[in-house]
């Protein structure tokens, strides 16, 4: 059997899009693989027949990556072929019975988000400026393409790029004439909407704001009967977070903008007629997983997913407030329920994501689609062992090792520290690509969940004032438990690596220590002086991290550069004396490039041995969704330098 390759990553199915028929008998959902030359991914429908589990393919034209049940035998979505121009999005009806695809209609806009209504009608999102840009001669400077103005925060983001005087709007589709009609307000910056079960009024949540967007968000409702939109909770009272009808009455996880980022919101029902808003739920952390999550309704219930430790938990929610576990999954990307199932887009037994029936009753799911069974015969794949330590306040704390690909009793091997991002994210036993890679190149790879971690309830996420305190302490200490329970992991050769938080902790572990021989920071933070003036969240994420309230400072940082600059790894770069590679991103504007430019500066002009691997185009998302051919840059620079000095 071969050792996993960086290049296997053209072998994966990512699916995703989970949706039932209304009657039940089929199920779609969209599969994604990198394309052969690299500068993209193939995404097609797949067809479920839930009676017989057969799937089958739908469309082949490469770019279906969404789609709505319009009845039980017709789907509908978006896709870019032959005569469609930019600027416009066509939409095609499909029969799942035998038919050719059919053009539908075309939307004179660029539609991000779209819902059907039940009068034929259709509500959309796009992004789009304010104000329409000028119509200028073409030998003048154009905005945009020739300069850009910025005089709003924020004024970029990650994955969208300069949005600055953009707005996500919503708008009225009527295929009958071609009519478009926005009903939000021009400054108000959308961000999802959910159409009532009986299709008369549209539920819509984000916020409207000039100037400086703000942290809370507003929850408004339009009649499409009357054209009136109302609000529903006050403005400032909650930063909502999740929205979703549950038969009449509306549900939202919110908490309060004025509170740190790090306490657990609550869960609340409110009743549009009356206005009548209660909390019918207290969780201890938050629904969805730090990866991806979803909500659903079947019956009288919701079903949400939520990290629990070291699994992704599918959860069984009432009005009353009780919640417990359906099933359990190494992760869930995304489900739907119908009836007395649920299906699942999910990782299991330790390989890729495949398609899952869960009986809601419990028990064991069926595994209804093959995508990885080849491909999964054909490799060494190294399980990951999980561990756990206590930390210096007494917790307990996951952790897991993979031992190298080939592993000999009594050789020693090189070992390699993985750090999550977030730092509100974590790790469990699914399937990482990544960390099969380096272990096929004859490492040890370890990895854990310090303070700050999700999955473990509000006292163990909330890391606000501590970056670099107890997370640091819990990684050296795992280091330590790893090197004591595996001897064969040589301490002499251990590298460090992170992305995002991660990057941060690898730039920070550096600076106060030289246990590591070779490191690699990616999309990292160096300097919280510039990261929260240029970070696309850092005016508020980034410095309410830090324990300064964003709605209290009003923006004004300098005042405590003291307490940023302390929490810097460049502040402590004298101390380094560890070979770092950079990898970043030139359009990653969760965390801009002169933050590892810094360091890379700094580091060589005290003569360590340093890189940096800007990838372009390409943003924060590059490990996760990023082309492959820029992701396999990063892989193979990670194992390279690795290589190079363990």
């Amino acid at each position: 059997m071969e050792r996993i390759k960086a290049d296997d990553l053209y072998a994966y199915r990512f699916l995703s899009e989970v949706a039932v028929a209304p009657d039940g008998a089929h199920a779609a959902f969209v599969s994604r693989r990198a394309r052969d030359d690299g500068k993209g991914y193939y995404a097609c429908i797949h067809l479920l027949d839930t009676a017989t589990g057969a799937v089958r393919p739908l469309t082949g034209n490469g770019d279906e990556a969404a789609f709505r049940w319009l009845d039980s035998n017709t789907l509908i979505f978006p896709s870019c072929r032959t005569g469609d121009q930019p600027g416009k999005t066509a939409f095609y009806r499909l029969d799942i019975r035998g038919s050719e695809a059919e053009r539908a209609f075309t939307i004179p806009l660029s539609v991000k988000q779209f819902h059907p209504l039940p009068d034929g009608r259709w509500f959309v999102l796009t992004r789009r400026p304010m104000t329409p840009p000028e119509d200028l001669p073409a030998d003048q400077p154009q905005p945009g393409r020739d300069y850009t103005v910025f005089d709003e925060l924020p004024f970029w983001a990650d994955g969208l790029g300069m949005i600055n005087g953009t707005r996500m709007s919503g708008w009225i589709f009527d295929p009958a004439d071609g009519s478009v009609n926005q009903i939000t307000p021009p400054t108000y910056d959308m961000e999802g909407a959910a159409v009532s079960p009986e299709g008369s009024r549209i539920l819509y949540w984000g916020v409207s704001f000039e100037g400086i967007r703000p942290d809370y968000r507003q929850l408004m409702l339009y009649d499409l009967a009357t054209g009136q939109t109302r609000s529903l909770v006050p403005d400032g009272k909650y930063r909502i977070t999740q929205v979703g009808w549950w038969g009449t009455d509306i549900w939202f996880e919110g908490g309060d903008p004025h509170t740190s980022v790090s306490r657990s919101p609550k869960l609340y029902l409110l009743n549009p007629a009356t206005g009548d808003c209660r909390t019918f739920c207290a969780p201890d952390g938050f629904l969805g997983t730090s990866a991806i999550g979803d909500m659903s309704l079947g019956g009288d219930s919701l079903y949400a997913v939520r990290l629990q430790r070291d699994v992704t938990a599918l959860l069984r929610f009432d009005k009353v407030g009780n919640f417990a576990p359906v099933a359990s999954y190494e992760g869930i990307a995304c489900f739907d329920i119908i009836g007395e199932n649920a299906y699942l887009a999910a990782f299991r037994d330790h390989r890729p994501q495949e398609l899952y029936r869960q009986p809601l009753s419990g028990g064991e799911p069926e595994r209804l689609t093959q995508f990885h069974d080849a491909f999964l015969e054909t490799r060494q794949i190294s399980r990951p062992e999980h561990i756990t330590f206590r930390s210096r306040d007494g917790q307990e704390v996951d952790g897991w090792v993979i031992r190298p690909s080939g592993y000999e009793p009594g050789k020693k091997y090189p070992g390699v520290l993985n750090i999550h991002g977030g730092p509100k994210a974590a790790y469990g036993s699914q399937y990482y690509h990544e960390m099969q890679l380096l272990a096929a190149g004859g490492r040890f790879v370890f990895y854990t969940n310090p303070h700050g971690s999700d999955g473990r309830g509000q006292d163990y996420f909330d890391l606000v004032g501590r970056w670099g305190t107890i997370d640091y302490q819990d990684l050296m200490d795992f280091t330590d438990e790893v090197l004591r329970r595996y001897p064969d992991v040589d301490a002499d050769r251990l590298g460090v690596c992170g992305g995002s938080y991660g990057g941060y902790m690898t730039n920070w572990i550096i600076g106060h220590t030289q246990r590591f021989k070779a490191a690699c920071a990616m999309r990292s933070i160096s300097n919280f002086v510039t990261s929260i003036s240029t970070c696309d969240k850092g005016y508020l994420f980034l410095l309410e991290h830090m324990g300064l309230n964003a709605l209290e400072r009003k923006g004004v940082i300098w005042d405590e550069s003291q307490i940023l600059w302390d929490k810097s790894p460049l502040k402590y770069v004298r101390n380094v004396t560890t070979p770092t590679l950079f990898i970043h991103s030139n359009t990653d504007y969760r965390c801009w490039m002169d933050e590892p430019l810094q360091m890379f500066t700094s580091l060589r002009q005290q003569g360590v041995p340093s890189k940096v691997v800007l990838i372009h185009q390409e943003g924060h998302e590059l490990n996760r969704s990023g082309r492959p051919v820029n992701r396999l840059i990063r892989l193979n620079a990670l194992c390279d330098w690795f290589d190079q000095y363990l």
